[in-house]
């Protein structure tokens, strides 16, 4: 971890092949997955201080963390069982509790982020066809409806709520205005904001991260890629005026 005030550089863990951190949200602690061999995965939560050791919340096998609830009482992750597709499953934290599927059938379900309020889940899915972004009650389904048209992946909510952002298969940005309620969802119409440079994958990249993250206010979107339409490259000519002569 790194504090931008100065610079400065901590390490938060000793386990090997630590990866995926996503803060709580009230930004106290770090949860992190990490290797306790090659074919299982180890879910744990650390001080963000630093201080002290981390705590293992549960084994995920070969799986993949992809959310950890506002509450801080569930994490959702992704689970490949061989042969057949990636679901997504639900662990409690801190309940002895065994993991639960959640949307797990045999289409890749994948890049899953809950809604600031707890109440909801974004997830990228191939049941059409295609990578769709869909929005379905949390932390039990049963209220699923389709928000990309003509294909999206890789959602993020607003820190907010009222708003839901996915990428087109075309690589452009899309915003779509939301109100959530206590078992209501409703979606307004998307909007594109900006051509990306990146490289439209989702679903079919089972472990394919979301590679932009969008500020609590929505005005500000950090893009993990290079600049989008960055025009004809320059050409610079070093002692040219030897070639006027």
């Amino acid at each position: 971890m790194t504090r931008l005030a100065d610079n400065t550089a901590m390490r938060l863990t000793l386990q090997p092949g630590a990866a995926e951190p996503i803060w709580s949200d009230d930004a106290s602690r770090i949860l992190f997955q990490w290797a306790r061999g090659p074919a299982e995965s180890v879910v744990s939560v650390q001080d963000a201080s630093g201080n002290g050791p981390a705590t293992d919340v549960g084994a995920i096998g070969t799986g993949h963390v992809w959310d950890w609830s506002p509450d801080g009482r569930r994490i959702v992750f992704g689970k490949l069982v061989p042969g057949q597709a990636v679901g997504l499953w639900v662990l409690p934290v801190g309940a002895n509790g065994a993991a639960v599927p959640f949307a797990d059938s045999r289409f890749n379900e994948t890049q899953a982020q809950i809604a600031p309020d707890g109440r909801w889940i974004a997830y990228t899915s191939y049941e059409s066809g295609r990578d769709e972004v869909y929005v379905d009650s949390f932390p039990t389904a049963g209220n699923r409806r389709q928000i990309s048209v003509g294909g999206g992946m890789q959602p993020r909510w607003r820190r907010d709520g009222s708003e839901l952002f996915y990428l087109s298969p075309d690589q452009i940005l899309m915003a779509v205005p939301v109100t959530t309620t206590p078992g209501r969802f409703d979606a307004g119409r998307a909007r594109p904001l900006f051509r990306t440079q990146i490289v439209p994958q989702g679903s079919q990249s089972i472990w394919f991260d979301t590679m932009y993250d969008v500020t609590p206010d929505g005005r500000r979107i950090l893009v993990n890629g290079p600049p989008a339409d960055p025009g004809p490259p320059m050409t610079v000519v070093l002692n040219w005026s030897a070639g006027s002569r």
